[in-house]
Parts: structure tokens; sequence; C-alpha cells
């Protein structure tokens, strides 16, 4: 049939169907270069910001690990006994200084126990040309106090020459060097951090040095990398630590190696080219970014350097080009039969199609259309919905990301204005988002900005005010981003309440603890001197009426004041083991191993029993090894009881050993009196016998002084006795803890 200008039905849907081809074609290769442009648009952007938050993260983490050096050198500048240290009198008697620093010295062994990086604490002194006072030394897991004929003298040092010169709360870091003993190179390259010291009348005595082992530092921050990270410290002298997944573990690149090559993007013996934190290089994608340094001098600097393969970046974009042009083929060859229906049948799935992404639009649920429509509309539809649903999912992750963030997390315009809050910041602060949005950020916090440009803050300490007027400790990270030509500064905020609430705890318990030890030692001079001078004026002064009275003195009268004199002596005997209890576990003492044979020797001479008793050490005793202290006291108290509260002239007590694997059993068994089960707990409490004092001579305190010891170590004691004949004392004591011992002053 034709049409009234001579041309065919035919011929009008051929055309129809040509210019339907020419445009879907147009509009299918346009779509796909504006998907694949948009993708690796947003790949690039999701690459960038992936970089420069590992960047970021690894920087905080070196930051953080030279900030613990420094606080560790404070906290340990103002201990008390560092302070006692530099109060003390040179001349001093050994024994007082060799106390302080034995006690400075578990201090300083404890912290290098828990600091994996840290090589050397020590506490050198200005005076006699800088000589060491305290020093702990690390090699791999030991951890060694260094004897005081062994400390040296290191006023040659380079990172000693400004030492006093510093000032009250000041410090710095030493240019990195390797280790020096005796003016020889004995290790690694070494970061030292110097503390300053000065008494209570503040004069400078000397300082406190921090060694730690520079390459462990850096590992100590390692990070997480994805496949195709790869993240690089280096420091001004070139020396660098590559972190990626191809080299396990990583090695430090020193300046002075051999094989030393520069790290990509990094120019040596020349300027830096000016490019901005963000460059390409080699197919990789850079980012630098400097450390930002502590509170302390530090002589060096460090940047972080983080890549990323240029090519996995644009790697997803390409894979979706195969999906496009087949897309396009698809639509290509279903034109033909589009272009056969009719006005109608075109416009319905348009108009269903616009319908539902207005119904996506307002309600912001991903695009839903039902597949196998079988035309060109359909597969629009489709390449449409998967590109929107892109951006939905993107930005669901976003807002997933802001509502599950436990940090408080704020969004301000240039100009300090707020423009969002994420929920932890709404409980944070007590403020809706929708009332503060809009305000300035001093609503919140005392924050200030420059409009034209923002300062980048990490770890500053601000204090805030809530809506209903409370204060709460804040510490924030400010920085700045630009998205779309928009400029915007993100604040995190982290509530320190906890941190600092502890930090107090800690300070509270260090100061119970110290009085506790002023107390005690308080007790401990009174008790061996204040106590016991009133007895010897009763003794002097009983001994002293008896030969004036002499001649008038009875029998009654003399055994009174007998008496008197054995209530002294026995009081006497009290007050010092009274005191040895008291100082059980406040000194370490190194403990050796002896022989059964070499301790039953000992504890013979010791004991020296009286004629009619024998003392037995079986074969199991004499052939162990073991610990002579504290376990020579505890053997003494035992066989000393065993011999003073037998009932008769003659007896036998005998002493053995086991071995069981992590503990030694050993066993003092006598044939006196026994001892009733309900009272197997009671005699190890102080100043219990059970006997009278008149009956028996004892001031009650060996078997508790037994028990201290046992509790301090994590040992433990038994009875094996009861109404009858012979009493049975096992005591357990544990192998671990060897080499050195709690004992009494």
């Amino acid at each position: 049939m034709l049409s009234r200008a001579g041309i065919t039905l035919r011929t009008k849907l051929t055309l129809l169907a040509v210019a339907s081809v020419a445009v879907t074609v147009l509009a299918t290769f346009s779509l796909s270069a504006l998907h694949y442009w948009n993708a690796r648009d947003r790949e690039y952007t999701v690459a960038v910001d992936r970089i420069e938050q590992a960047a970021a993260v690894y920087a905080d983490r070196i930051e953080d690990a030279f900030r613990l050096i420094e606080l560790d050198a404070r906290v340990l500048a103002e201990l008390p006994t560092v302070t006692d240290l530099a109060m003390a009198d040179p001349g001093a008697a050994r024994s007082q200084l060799s106390d302080l620093r034995s006690r400075l010295g578990a201090v300083f062994a404890g912290l290098i126990t828990v600091r994996p990086a840290y090589t050397q604490i020590r506490l050198i002194r200005a005076a006699d040309n800088w000589r060491e006072i305290v020093r702990v030394n690390r090699s791999g897991d030991d951890v060694e106090v260094v004897a005081w004929d062994a400390l040296q003298i290191k006023g040659a040092e380079p990172y000693l020459a400004a030492g006093d010169r510093l000032g009250a709360g000041q410090s710095y870091f030493s240019r990195i060097t390797p280790n020096r003993e005796n003016g020889q190179v004995t290790g690694p390259p070494t970061l030292r951090f110097v503390r300053p010291v000065f008494d209570p009348e503040g004069a400078f005595f000397g300082v406190v040095v921090i060694n730690a082992d520079y390459e462990n530092t850096l590992l100590s921050a390692q990070p997480r990398l994805a496949p195709s990270d790869r993240v690089t410290v280096v420091n001004d002298a070139g020396d660098y630590m590559v972190f990626d997944n191809a080299e396990e573990p990583p090695v430090m690149r020193f300046r002075a190696d051999p094989d030393w090559v520069p790290p990509l993007g990094l120019v040596v013996d020349g300027p830096q080219a000016d490019e901005g934190p963000l460059t390409v290089l080699n197919d990789r994608l850079l980012y630098r970014l400097p450390i930002r340094p502590g509170a302390a001098h530090q002589p060096f600097d460090h940047q972080v350097i983080t890549e990323y393969a240029f090519g996995s970046i644009l790697s997803q974009a390409r894979q979706t080009l195969p999906a496009e042009a087949l897309l396009g083929t698809c639509l290509v060859l279903l034109a033909g039969a589009v272009a056969t229906v009719m006005g109608g049948q075109i416009v319905h799935p348009l108009i269903r199609l616009n319908a539902r992404i207005q119904a996506a639009r307002d309600t912001g649920a991903p695009i839903t259309f039902p597949p196998g429509e079988g035309d060109e509309i359909g597969h629009l539809a489709d390449s449409f919905t998967a590109l929107t649903n892109d951006l939905v999912r993107e930005n669901t992750r976003f807002h997933a990301i802001m509502e599950g963030a436990a940090d408080a997390i704020l969004t301000l315009s240039p100009d300090g204005l707020i423009e969002g809050l994420n929920p932890a910041a709404e409980a944070l602060f007590g403020w809706p988002a929708e009332q503060v949005t809009g305000r300035p950020v001093q609503t919140l916090m005392p924050l200030e900005l420059s409009v034209e440009r923002p300062a980048v803050h990490r770890g500053l300490a601000l204090t805030a005010r809530r809506r209903d007027g409370t204060e709460v400790p804040l510490e924030i990270t400010v920085s700045a981003s630009e998205y779309a030509g928009v400029r915007q500064v993100i604040v995190v905020a982290r509530d320190v309440t906890e941190r600092h609430r502890a930090d107090r705890a800690v300070a509270d318990l260090v100061a119970k603890l110290e009085r506790s030890n002023a107390e005690l030692d308080k007790f401990a001079y009174v008790a061996s001197h204040d106590l016991k001078a009133p007895l010897r004026v009763i003794d002097n002064a009983s001994r002293w009426l008896e030969e004036d009275l002499a001649e008038v003195l009875t029998e009654d009268t003399r055994e009174s004041l007998g008496m008197l004199r054995g209530r002294v002596a026995r009081m006497h005997r009290l007050l010092d083991d009274l005191l040895r209890h008291a100082r059980i576990g406040r000194h370490e003492q190194p403990s050796r191993e002896v022989t059964g044979e070499e301790m039953a020797r000992d504890l013979a001479a010791l004991l020296d029993p009286p004629d009619g008793f024998d003392l037995i050490f079986e074969d199991s005793f004499l052939g162990m090894t073991m610990l002579n202290t504290p376990l020579q006291t505890i053997l003494v108290n035992l066989l000393s009881n065993a011999i003073s509260h037998h009932d008769r002239p003659r007896g036998t007590v005998r002493v053995s050993a086991r071995d069981l694997g992590d503990e030694q059993v050993f066993t003092v068994a006598d044939d006196g009196p026994g001892i009733a089960p309900e009272y197997h707990r009671k005699v190890f409490e102080m100043f219990q016998t059970l006997k009278s004092r008149d009956e028996h001579e004892s001031s009650g305190m060996g078997l508790a002084i037994v028990a201290k010891y046992l509790t301090l170590a994590g040992g433990r004691a038994e009875i094996g006795s009861d109404t009858g004949r012979g009493t049975e004392v096992r005591i357990y004591w544990p192998k671990s803890g060897a080499g050195t011992t709690q004992v009494a002053a």
C-alpha cells in the first residue's frame, strides 16, 4: 500500500527502523561512554580517598609510637624514686643508693618488658661527666639491670650535648645513629629520646634516656594493606621501609647500604618536585603525607608515601566495556522489531519507566524494573537502573558509615558552619542535627577555623559543652576535603572521659601505693628503734634494782624480776619477728640453686639441735637441687617449731622432698605431739601458739613468716596431723620465678 507521497508503508517502517537503529546505536555508545567515564571518575575518587586515608592512618600510628616514647620518658622522669636519687648525696652509704637504684631498675625493667621496640632505658647524672646511674638493657627477650661496676661515662656522646640546657618540660629526640657501648658500635640504628630530670629545688640533675630500635619502632606501626596497596615511610636521610604484600616481613633500607636504591616518588640529593601530595608516577598513583612531629624537638623528618596501581583503578571501569558492547549489540538487533511497535506501544514502557524512576527518587530505594520486556526500552531501563543503583549503593554505604561510626563526625563549611552530624555526634552533644545545622561550630566546641584555608589538626584536645551544660573532654581530628568544587571540613571527635578517668585512677593507685610504702617504712623504723628503746631501759633498770637491792630481795621478788626480764626478751623477739614479717616481699635478692646436701649442712649449722634430738635428711632431699633463698628460712622455721614444741627429751625430725614437675614438695615430719585439725589453719596466723607463752617461750610468728613467703611465691602448705603423735608439714614450692626471690629486708 502506498502513501499519498508514493512511499509505501513498508518503506516508512524500514526508514523508521533505520532511524531507530541509528538513534539506538548512538544512544547506546553515548550511554556506554558516559557510564565508563563516570565509573572511571568514581573509582579514581575512591582510590584517592583510600590512599589518603591509608597515609593518614599510618602517619598517626607512627606519631603515636613517638608520642608513647615521650610519655614513657616523662612518667619515668617524674617518678619519686628518680627524685630520691636526684636528692641523694653521691657520697651517701652505698646500701642506700643501691636500694634506690634497685627499685628504679625494677621499674625500668617492667617498662622495657612491655615495650618490644625499647632496647635501653637509663638514668644519667650530669655530674661526673654524664655518668650512668641506672641502666636496663634488652637483648631479644632477655632484660638485664646493669650492675654498678658496668655503668659507663657518656660525656662524649653527641646526643647529650644539649641535655644540660633543657628547661622544665623540654625534651628532644637525637639523630638516628647506631647504638654504641664504650665508644664501639654494638647495635642497630637507634632512636634516642632525652628527658631532663630536676631535683625538688629546681636544680638540673641529669636526664632519662630511652633507646628504641628504629626499625622495630616503625614495624610496631605496621599497617594492614590490601593486595594492590603499598606504603613507604622514609626519613630525611633517605632511610625507608616498604610495606606491601610481596615482601614479608618488611625490611629497613638504610642509605648507607651498598644495594640501596631510592623509593618510588622520592628525589634524593636534589629538590623535590613541587607536584603537591598526589602524583602519578610509573603507572602508580602516589600520595605523600609528612608526619607531624610531637611536642618534643626532632632533628629528623618523616613522610609516608602510599601507592596504588593506576591500572587497578580503571580495571572495574574497563570490565564494563564488554558488557556495554554486548548490550549495544542486543539493542541494535532488536531495534528493527521495536520500530514496528506503534506510538502507544512505544510510549507505554517509557511512561512506566519514568514512573518507577520518580518513585525511587522520592523514596531513595533502588529502582526495580521487571525484566524480560524484550525490547530496547527494557534494555535501556536495565542500563539506567544499574547506573542509578550504583549511585544509590554508594550513597547508602556513605550513610551506613556515618550512622554506624562510634566516633562523633561533623561536616562543616570552610567558614565553620555546621552542615551535618552523625547519630554519634547527636548523642555526644545532645543536639539533634536539624537544630544545629547552619549554626557555627562554636555552638558545640571551641574550634576556630580559617575561611581561606581551614587548619588540619590531629589529636587536638578540647573541652566541649553539651546541650545540658555539662562539659566533656574530646580528642578531635580536623581535615579538609574538596569534591566537585565544593570545599568541606570534616571533624571527628572522640569522648576521652573514660581515658581521663582511667589516668586519674592509675595516679590514685600509685599515690596510695607510695603512701602505703611510706607508712610501712615508718612502721619498720618505729618497731626497730622507738619500741625497742623502752624495752632496753626496763631490762637495764631491773638489773640495777637487783644489784642495788641484792641484800633485801626475797626469792619471790627475784623471781618476779626474772619474769620481768623474760617478758622484755619475749617482747624484743616479737618485735624482731614482726619486723621481719613486715619486710617480706619488699626487696629482691638473687637466689642461687644449691644441692640438698649443701642445704642440709647449712640447716644443721643454723639449728644446732639439742642432745637427744636426731635431725635426719632423707636421700630424696639430699639428691634434689633447690633454691637457697627463701627456702632456707622456711625450713629453719619449720624445723625449729618441730624441735621446740616437742614434749619429750628425745625426738626425731625427718626432712624429705619430691619433684612434681612444676613444683617441689618439702616435708618436715616429727614424732612430737600432734595438732588437732581445727588448728591446721590457725597456726599459720600471726601471734598464734598452741601452748601458753608461759609454758613455751615463742613469738607465734614463725609459721606466719612461712605462710607469707608461700603466698608471695604462689605456693601452699598442708598439715598432716591429728591429736595423736607426730606432725607432718608439707610445703609446695613452685619452680617458676627462679633467679630472684622476694625476701625480707
